[in-house]
């Protein structure tokens, strides 16, 4: 038997001529120089080797292998978006001890030997992403590979119109959405009062804010491809103003109509009225707020304010405008000179003043103002102009003269009959006009409290008087002198 340097001895004169492997799980082989096997399970297996020579000596050595798993290489990652970082997370299996190494290629050019790596790409388009792992045995994965798609995000940005307490406020997206389909659009409103109402999915929504604030409102948009962008615009909601004036209900034709402006900013400052006066008109910004209209009518006038935030408000009024009051009046005179007027304007129930001149050029004190139906004394027989001027309760005015006669232009007379209580006292007109005027009208006055008048010849007029007594009665006329 040889010893072990006899082995060597042999090995050297005798070379060795046949191999034999066992790898321990059932299998063979008889190549020389080395052999490989792949083992269909891990585990520890005990491998033999024997040789020997053309002597037929042999010589067996044992090796104990351990057969590991190879790891599994596996990951996620973030949605890729270009110019933004890209995280990738390794979610690989070691199947023995732990991981040791990885490698990661992420398809332009770059790569990474960290475990959880992030990326920036850059481009858009499709990149290939392969990563292999290696376990503490020294196994190395099959590299996992995955493509993904870089798209761009959004750009958003978004308008709005007036935030106005009260109105509802109206949203414009001005989103870019950089050539890729918007798959989601989610606004926060940032006014959590108004509950369900506080968020919206369309693209351009509206919504009715429940208080005066300011309320961070935002915009998410995310892409086809998962990007997404957001963006806050501070939205600030005023209290809206509150339109409001004062006018008289009812102004005549030409009387210029003055307008109490009541308008309240409600924290924020009025900066615009503009006026509607309901005849076709209007005007910004006047003061003071006056205006007058030309024709009779009911007319509605509005007024808008805006303040510095751009919420506005209207209130509405109607005034009444009506026409021109018409003047006229009618006279009587005796022999004594004594002249009646009687005022006969219209509309009577509206007119409040009346001022009275009566022609008298040898005195001053020919006029009188606030009396209705006044009487005159001319100093002397013969014609005078006497002039009416009269004001109604809507501040219209209107004035007329009339050519009169005092004196016998128009001689009043009259008879009776009938003198007992209980009777009938009878009347008769004998009324005449020296200058052969025309008689226009007739009062009577019975001297009870009682009186009529009437503008059409009655000769005979009849009257009752309830008591005994003595009584003046007066009879006046008033006539056209000049036919």
């Amino acid at each position: 038997m040889f010893s072990k340097t006899g082995h060597h001895l042999l090995n050297i004169f005798f070379p060795i001529s046949s191999w034999h492997w066992d790898f321990g799980d059932g299998n063979t082989a008889t190549t020389n120089n080395g052999a490989s096997h792949q083992y269909a399970n891990h585990g520890l297996y005990d491998v033999e080797m024997i040789v020997g020579n053309n002597l037929g000596c042999t010589d067996t050595a044992y090796r104990t292998v351990l057969v590991d798993t190879l790891p599994v290489a596996n990951f996620s990652y973030e949605i890729p978006c270009e110019g933004l970082q890209t995280c990738f997370f390794d979610e690989s299996i070691s199947n023995a001890d732990t991981l040791a190494g990885w490698v990661w290629n992420f398809g332009d050019g770059s790569s990474s030997v960290l475990q959880n790596p992030c990326h920036i790409y850059s481009d858009t388009g499709s990149y290939i992403i392969s990563l292999t792992v290696t376990n503490t045995d020294g196994c190395t994965s099959l590299p996992e590979i995955d493509t993904i798609y870089v798209s761009s995000s959004p750009d958003t940005d978004f308008d709005y119109s007036n935030a106005c307490l009260g109105d509802t406020t109206y949203f414009v997206n001005l989103t870019d959405t950089m050539g890729y389909s918007i798959d989601t659009w989610f606004w926060d409103f940032g006014d959590p009062g108004s509950g369900v109402n506080n968020t919206s999915g369309l693209e351009n929504p509206y919504h009715l804010f429940t208080t005066p604030a300011q309320f961070p409102v935002k915009l998410v948009a995310v892409n086809e491809y998962g990007c997404a962008d957001s963006l806050v615009h501070i939205i600030t909601v005023d209290s809206i103003p509150e339109a409001g004036f004062e006018i008289t209900d009812t102004v005549a034709v030409g009387v210029e109509v003055e307008i109490t402006d009541l308008s309240i900013g409600h924290g924020s400052v009025i900066i615009s009225r503009y006026w509607d006066f309901g005849d076709g008109t209007n005007a910004t910004n006047i003061n003071p707020i006056v205006h007058t209209y030309d024709n009779p009518g009911d007319y509605t006038i509005c007024l808008t304010v805006e303040d510095v935030n751009g919420c506005t408000n209207t209130f509405c009024d109607t005034i009444i405008i009506s026409g021109l009051p018409f003047a006229y009046f009618k006279f009587a005179s005796d022999t004594t000179f004594e002249t009646f007027f009687y005022d006969f304007s219209t509309p009577g129930y509206a007119i409040v003043d009346w001022f009275w001149d009566f022609g008298d050029l040898t005195v001053t004190t020919d006029t009188i103002s606030g009396v209705q139906n006044p009487i005159y004394f001319y100093p002397e027989e013969g014609y005078y102009n006497a002039c009416l001027w009269i004001t109604d309760k809507f501040g219209g005015t209107d004035d007329t003269c009339i050519t009169i006669y005092a004196g016998n232009a128009v001689i009043a007379d009259f008879t009776e009959t009938g003198h007992c209580l209980g009777d009938t006292t009878w009347f008769y007109d004998n009324s005449y006009s020296p200058v052969s005027a025309g008689f226009e009208s007739w009062y009577w006055d019975f001297g009870d409290g009682s009186q009529i008048y009437y503008s059409e010849p009655i000769d005979t007029i009849p009257h009752y008087y309830a008591g005994p007594g003595t009584y003046h009665v007066k009879l006046g006329l008033s006539a056209n002198v000049f036919g």
